[in-house]
């Protein structure tokens, strides 16, 4: 992913010193889902991940717990929707104070009631969720007014001088035309630090497989995208933009980006759901990883090129020429 320096540097000295200690598999950055409950049911979503009950939530507690046994340099934490969480502020602060690095990944709905509670560090950033320009995200999410309230947010953060992304899914159905212009309003007018990508990808329990893009058809759109629109405007790593326009091969390094959800440690990954573990070392131990990634044959695994699996890949350099490793480092510092 593209980074501030202080953050590269971090993330640089954590990375050399699991190969050191010659640790194969180790986490870069850990997904905490303390809810599955959202105030939006969003399209391309599971109810699963948004109808959540207040007693599955995971306390603080089982969060920081969980965290201190992972032990990934970032934890990016989202749902569910975090701010509907009501001790994030407790729960941030407990991270930052463990010299976490942490993004929270929201819809910013309730930004204005939330964010007077948390604390001002470099160490904390968010990315908020927008999938098109006003009409269609608003379609997306269900929620009238939902895109200015998003962009209200976002200036809430720049006014405190918090680091503010936006991550955007690309489906199907996304216009070409809209996409680029609503990249060009986030990144020249809303002047957001940077913008996340990724093509939408058919959960297991979506029922919808129409609304998802085809690996050609990934290739395909977002080589029109970067051809209109400058790379270094984008969040994602420099190598992992080229591999969804085709120009570049990667592997999956599903553990290296683990999730923690109500039920447990997700395995194999954020996408799939083939079982839960109770700690971060037994996915790790209890998970066949050779069933699983582009190399495998699973059908699920061909078709997916989402950021979850791959950009721990590009972090790692795992089978990655040293040659374009180093260009990758240079061109992903923000």
């Amino acid at each position: 992913m593209r980074v501030p320096l202080r953050l590269t540097t971090k993330l640089a000295a954590y990375i050399m010193g699991q190969h050191i200690k010659g640790i194969e598999r180790y986490p870069v950055v850990a997904m905490l889902e303390p809810l599955h409950t959202c105030n939006l049911s969003c399209i391309g979503c599971t109810p699963d991940r948004w109808a959540g009950k207040k007693e599955d939530w995971l306390s603080v507690e089982q969060c920081l717990e969980a965290m201190d046994e992972c032990g990934a340099p970032i934890v990016s934490i989202c749902g569910g929707e975090p701010l509907v969480y009501p001790e994030l502020d407790r729960l941030t602060q407990g991270l930052i104070r463990r010299g976490r690095f942490v993004i929270i990944c929201t819809n910013a709905l309730l930004m204005s009631r939330v964010l007077p509670k948390l604390p001002s560090s470099p160490n904390l950033s968010f990315a908020v969720h927008i999938d098109g320009l006003a009409k269609t995200h608003d379609h997306i999410t269900k929620s009238p007014g939902c895109f200015r309230k998003a962009v209200d947010a976002i200036k809430m953060l720049q006014d405190r001088g918090i680091r503010a992304t936006t991550n955007t899914t690309v489906f199907a159905e996304s216009d070409l035309d809209e996409m680029i212009e609503l990249f060009r309003y986030l990144k020249e007018d809303v002047k957001v630090d940077a913008l996340l990508v990724a093509p939408g990808y058919d959960f297991d329990q979506t029922n919808d497989e129409t609304i998802f893009l085809k690996r050609q058809q990934v290739n395909e759109r977002f080589q029109k995208i970067f051809e209109r629109c400058p790379k270094h405007w984008f969040g994602n790593s420099t190598l992992y933009l080229e591999f969804l326009e085709g120009y570049a091969d990667l592997t999956c390094t599903a553990w290296g980006n683990p999730v923690l959800t109500p039920n447990g440690w997700q395995g194999p990954c954020y996408m799939l759901r083939d079982g839960y573990h109770q700690t971060y070392r037994e996915l790790l131990d209890r998970t066949d990883w050779s069933k699983y990634g582009p190399e495998s044959g699973d059908p699920r695994c061909k078709k997916c090129m989402m950021h979850c699996g791959f950009e721990p890949t590009v972090a790692t350099g795992r089978g990655i020429p040293m040659w374009t490793q180093l260009r990758n480092a240079v061109t992903s510092i923000a």
